[in-house]
């Protein structure tokens, strides 16, 4: 229950939401002054929403840096990869990658590299509706494919969030007798919570952040004043874990 309830929660969170439901009042009202005062409100959030230097110091604030991977310890040996970064086609048999795609081409390069021997991927399928096959069982398929040996894989395709990601990971740790202490690797907007997750279900985590948010290139001067609508989208994904993280703490997961 607590899962389908996030989802439907998670859909509101969404700044273009709170524009489209502030104009759509407005669109209601028949005083003039309260009217026009709500139509400003709304335009003056979609603009502050689409600032890319705004976001920008937000997501500095809030994402977990990155970390060189020359600066990871040499006694860690296994790379846990969290879920949550594509789609699988039946049709063709092909694997969609997301933005945060990235945390699994990371993890690749930390195994090919030989920071670590075995990677680990968390993640079931976050549908409600359909039943569809496992992101993590569909991944070990492409990184077998790709040359990863199957040896050097494992996988935990029951968990449909964080806080499951961490229990079900703890439980296949627990039946293969490996020490619990890892590299987690999940987007930088996403370490903190994933991190106190992990460190609660008993890991000692070393984090590796992918996929930032924020500018890596630093900001134009057109950056301040030209709106970029993906900023709507990145607020999402901000807004979204801060609520995540709060509701994870009430209930005791971090």
């Amino acid at each position: 229950m607590f899962f389908i309830a996030s989802k439907l929660f998670y859909s509101l969170l969404s700044p273009f939401i709170w524009f489209l439901l502030i104009l759509a009042v407005s669109l209601k009202t028949k005083a003039v002054r309260r009217k026009r005062r709500l139509r400003i409100a709304a335009f003056v959030i979609l603009l502050l929403f689409m600032n890319p230097v705004l976001f920008g110091w937000i997501a500095r604030k809030w994402e977990y840096p990155f970390t060189n991977r020359n600066d990871l310890p040499g006694n860690v040996n296994v790379a846990v990869v969290l879920g949550g970064m594509s789609a699988y086609h039946e049709v063709t048999g092909r694997v969609r990658y997301f933005q945060s795609g990235d945390r699994l081409f990371q993890a690749l390069e930390l195994y090919k590299t030989g920071q670590v021997r075995k990677i680990v991927i968390s993640g079931g399928s976050p549908n409600i509706l359909i039943k569809e096959k496992p992101e993590a069982e569909y991944l070990k398929d492409y990184l077998n494919h790709i040359g990863v040996r199957d040896s050097d894989l494992c996988i935990e395709a029951h968990s449909r969030n964080t806080y499951e990601n961490a229990i079900y990971t703890q439980k296949a740790f627990s039946c293969q007798g490996w020490r619990k202490r890892i590299i987690l690797v999940t987007s930088a907007f996403h370490m903190k919570r994933a991190q106190r997750c992990f460190e609660k279900a008993g890991f000692a985590v070393i984090p590796y952040s992918t996929d930032c948010l924020q500018s890596v290139d630093g900001y134009t001067p057109g950056d301040f004043f030209i709106p970029d609508p993906v900023m709507l989208y990145n607020w999402q994904l901000v807004i979204k874990e801060w609520i995540g993280f709060a509701v994870y703490r009430m209930k005791g997961y971090v």
